[in-house]
């Protein structure tokens, strides 16, 4: 797990190019706090900080191959390391280390970009193929982590962030219209390719890039596919439970402890109980809440680790903490987050790596894949029973969501944002359209959009904040495809979510909990209402302003309004009164304006935990 930056220069036009990639890793040193590595030649430099996880003493980057015609930096980790390098020894590959990366790079000497195929795991690496004057570089078929590109005059820039790359490019950042208005509209971008910002895009899930003399190429080699009504594939639940415990046994290994992140959900259950197969030397983690708060899960957690005979750590999370926690965050994530949940996500990475865990297992995904959110679940059968072609019922499901979560951006959007609301649909096109009618498109739309631009992005960038490597096993790509590939009706009932993993973990779980209803991973609302408010006045004289895209009076109302009544909590209440939402509207547009300053003024950034 690191933090990786290259700059592919084939016509050596920079010349200073170790010194940029080198400060490029300066600047993520948190990402990798035991290591940096760096390989510069006249066409290519390659950067890497390393958070040592797998061979911690052998396992160094960057990676050469046995003639040194190759080289590798890679963040992530290829679960099924330990079969890969059996197999290559066998084929008579010669290894330097231990390391799952070096895997990566003897299977390319064998199959070229073909060895994505054999991966299984969450990566983004970038190798050069030295003699033969091509850069290969791809990122893990789900999306768990992030790899962004640009390109600068004759050279190529790619990191696991954007802002070094602004930093090696020495250029000042272009806002774009269209993915800041999705971001304050849904609280993450629906827009897989396009970062925030002109100058930076990102890869898809599942692409590569091949760039040599003749050009540069980039493909997807995977995409998500959905059943529908007939499915793909069918096996029966036993078969897609052991397909489960295959994922977590290969999660699980390491050579520093593992810790599993535990609530009172179904999802992180699923995990305890499925790692406590393993064994029983795995420490599970709940975060609760000064006061007495209804999404304090700690007592559901404490019962689930005691059943399986897990080690059981509470971190306590404060409201006092909140507003240093978002000023920590916001310097550590280079893309604006807006999930009210990355507050508490922060405090429980961060308390977690003071305690010694490095790595964490997470239930992230078993909400997409397993139909887990009940407000999509119907929007999913009204599209099943709509009439109409693939385009209109975009158009529904997108002003579907911009009623239910754009409500004051209508309020204050004006100039390019308030232009760049009438394409909203736009980005979930191509989404959907991977997925049958129904049901499955919404999870298409979930799945391209929310889990990763949400979920992964979370895990990534407040994770390795704090100098933390977070896997999630219900993402491990044949658990995916073996579950979304089953007939609609063995994964779908309309009123009832997650009815397949219920059904997987009845008899393992207690009852109580396989039916209990579903909770979010959210602090208490007075956490966030506390920290927007209170900050509320430097966004009248921020970016989005002084752009001439936030009408400036119009946003005064609605923090007037807020402020008027801080009593007032019942969100029903809220409504009828027309203050809708308007603390996590003001905390979204916080931490876009944070964000902006932080990105704008880039310095080097140390290990949270020195």
């Amino acid at each position: 797990m690191c933090g990786i930056n290259a700059i592919i220069d084939l016509d050596n036009l920079i010349p200073d190019k170790r010194e940029r990639v080198s400060m490029m890793n300066s600047l993520m040193v948190y990402r990798g706090p035991d290591g940096e590595g760096i390989h510069a030649d006249p066409r290519v430099a390659l950067g890497i900080r390393r958070l040592s996880i797998i061979d911690v003493a052998g396992g160094a980057q960057p990676i050469y191959n046995e003639d040194r015609s190759m080289v590798i930096v890679c963040n992530g980790e290829i679960y099924n390391y330990v079969e890969l390098m059996d197999t290559l020894k066998q084929r008579g590959h010669k290894f330097s280390s231990h390391s799952d990366v070096e895997t990566i790079l003897h299977l390319y000497e064998d199959k070229e970009e073909a060895c994505l195929q054999d991966l299984r795991g969450m990566f983004a690496f970038v190798i050069w193929d030295i003699e033969r004057g091509r850069v290969f570089a791809a990122r893990d078929r789900i999306g768990i982590k992030p790899l962004y590109l640009s390109r600068q005059g004759g050279a190529l820039l790619l990191s696991s962030e954007i802002r070094t790359i602004l930093a090696a490019a020495e250029c000042s950042p272009t806002l774009r219209p269209g993915p800041i208005l999705e971001f304050l509209a849904y609280s993450y971008p629906l827009d897989q390719r396009h970062t925030p910002l002109l100058e930076v895009d990102r890869f898809l899930p599942g692409e590569y890039l091949l760039a040599d003399a003749s050009g540069l190429t980039l493909k997807r080699y995977w995409e998500p596919r959905f059943g529908g009504k007939e499915g793909i594939a069918d096996r029966d639940d036993g078969q897609i439970l052991d397909t489960l415990q295959d994922a977590i046994r290969i999660h699980l290994r390491s050579d520093v402890p593992v810790g599993i992140l535990l609530s009172g959900g179904l999802d992180s259950s699923t995990l305890a109980a499925m790692a406590s197969r393993e064994g029983s030397n795995f420490t599970a983690i709940c975060v609760g809440y000064t006061g007495s708060h209804a999404v304090d899960e700690r007592a559901e957690a404490r019962a689930t680790a005691r059943q399986f005979g897990l080690s059981f750590i509470e971190i306590e999370n404060d409201v006092a903490n909140f507003e240093s926690h978002f000023e920590e965050l916001v310097r550590y994530c280079d893309e604006p987050v807006g999930d009210i949940a990355a507050m508490a996500q922060w405090g429980l990475y961060q308390q977690a790596r003071s305690l010694g865990f490095k790595v964490l297992l997470s239930g992230i995904g078993g909400d997409e894949i397993f139909f887990g959110y009940p407000v999509w679940n119907e929007l999913g059968v009204v599209l099943d029973n709509m009439d109409g072609d693939t385009r209109s019922r975009i158009q529904f499901l997108a002003a579907r969501l911009f009623k239910n979560l754009g409500g004051e951006i209508r309020q204050v959007a004006v100039g390019a944002l308030g232009e760049a609301s009438k394409e909203l649909q736009t980005p979930l096109m191509g989404i959907c359209k991977m997925a049958p009618k129904g049901p499955d498109e919404v999870a298409a739309m979930l799945f391209g959009s929310y889990l990763v631009h949400n979920g992964c992005q979370l895990a990534d960038k407040l994770g390795m904040g704090c100098s933390v490597e977070v896997r999630v096993p219900l993402l491990d790509h044949i658990f995916v495809e073996r579950v979304c590939h089953l007939p609609l009706a063995r994964r779908f009932e309309a009123g009832r979510n997650k009815p397949l993993l219920r059904r997987l973990m009845r008899g393992i779980l207690r009852d109580s909990l396989l039916d209990a209803p579903k909770r979010g991973f959210t602090p208490p609302g007075g956490f966030i209402g506390s920290l927007a408010y209170k900050q509320a006045d430097i966004l009248l004289d921020g970016q989005l302003v002084r752009h001439g895209w936030v009408d400036a009076k119009q946003l005064e109302k609605i923090i007037q309004k807020g402020r008027a009544m801080p009593w007032l909590k019942t969100l029903g209440l809220r409504h009828a009164l027309g203050i809708t939402q308007s603390p996590w509207f003001l905390f979204r547009l916080l931490a876009f304006e944070r964000w902006y300053e932080n990105l704008a003024s880039p310095a080097i950034v140390h290990d949270p935990l020195s």
